[in-house]
């Protein structure tokens, strides 16, 4: 099984719908590729970090050490 169908499973298992979770693992592993190379860490680690946050994010909670990538006039 690879990385997109096992991480959209996770996504499902959470509550997303099947397509709208295929959707999530494309473009979260794509976002972990980013960041490791930002901040020279391995894949693993962030894609750790990035699952961790969307398991809480599901539950609606936010990590302490969370912070957002864009700044207030980026959201405009």
């Amino acid at each position: 099984m690879d990385e997109v169908v096992q991480l959209a499973k996770v996504f499902e298992n959470l509550g997303a719908p099947k397509d709208q979770a295929r959707t999530m693992a494309v473009q979260l592993l794509r976002r972990a590729e980013q960041l490791a190379e930002e901040k020279n860490i391995s894949r693993v680690e962030s894609l750790d970090r990035l699952i961790q946050l969307c398991i809480r994010g599901f539950k609606g909670e936010i990590a302490s050490d969370f912070a957002p990538t864009r700044t207030k006039s980026e959201k405009n």
